[in-house]
């Protein structure tokens, strides 16, 4: 696949929050700049299917593993683990009655003090529990789990709406163009349809040659291939806002 689709969806403020511009291609890039910061990743592999259609059924935790990393020290779990593994080890006499007395109180701190102040190397320093650093509990960063929740969801309803409306294109497109317009980008898409446009209600065929070279450029079809194209098919399903039976007496046969 040589060209390349490339899309930009934006969603706005929700209560002064949550704004975000995402711009992502058919080959698996996705950018994301907004209110939680810039996000982006490349798949390099995500199967046939349409990128938009794959990012949609993503799940949060797979996206943000993609986007970021656990990289923040969660306090509240991390507190249940100690604590647990305290009980634990004092059932299995590795602690003395002291020792997890001790354990338990410098938990205790951790969990009312900030990091600032009492911080999770601190703790660490203080306990007396063996490999007690594979208890601490890493999340993701309160930027990308804000995004995750308020503003993905929104960006995924924008693909979305533009998936279901390019369905109801694709139904109305004839069978021959379905493959060559589904890579087209919106760009491309909209140059086509002001050559087939002209084609269209063209009264004169001076340019008709060259309209037609546009077509088949675009839709990567042979002279030949083109034989079998009906314009006036093309451009109501380019155009679904049109009535056929109200312009079919301007259009014609125009293709001589």
């Amino acid at each position: 696949m040589n060209d390349v689709t490339c899309w930009r969806y934006s969603v706005p403020n929700v209560d002064y929050d949550g704004w975000a511009v995402a711009h992502l291609d058919n080959r698996g890039f996705l950018a994301v700049i907004g209110d939680y910061g810039e996000f982006g990743h490349l798949w390099h592999n995500f199967g046939d299917e349409d990128f938009r259609v794959f990012l949609s059924r993503l799940g949060p935790d797979y996206l943000m593993g993609k986007l970021g990393e656990r990289s923040e020290l969660n306090r509240k779990d991390t507190v249940h683990e100690l604590r647990r593994e305290i009980c634990q080890d004092r059932q299995a006499g590795s602690l003395d009655r002291e020792q997890a007395r001790e354990d338990w109180e410098a938990v205790a701190a951790f969990e009312i003090e900030s990091d600032a102040t009492y911080s999770a190397e601190d703790l660490l320093d203080e306990l007396h529990m063996e490999d007690a650093g594979e208890l601490f509990v890493m999340d993701y960063p309160p930027r990308l789990k804000g995004f995750m929740e308020r503003t993905w969801p929104r960006l995924v309803a924008e693909m979305q709406k533009d998936l279901a409306r390019e369905a109801e294109e694709a139904k109305r497109m004839p069978e021959a163009l379905r493959e060559p317009m589904r890579h087209l980008s919106p760009t491309a898409k909209e140059a086509l349809n002001t050559a087939v446009k002209a084609l269209y209600f063209a009264d004169s065929s001076d340019y008709y040659s060259a309209l037609w070279g546009v077509v088949g450029t675009l839709l990567h079809m042979t002279p030949l291939e083109l034989e079998n194209i009906d314009i006036r098919e093309l451009a109501d399903a380019l155009n679904p806002e049109w009535h056929a039976d109200a312009v079919t007496e301007l259009g014609g046969d125009l293709r001589g």
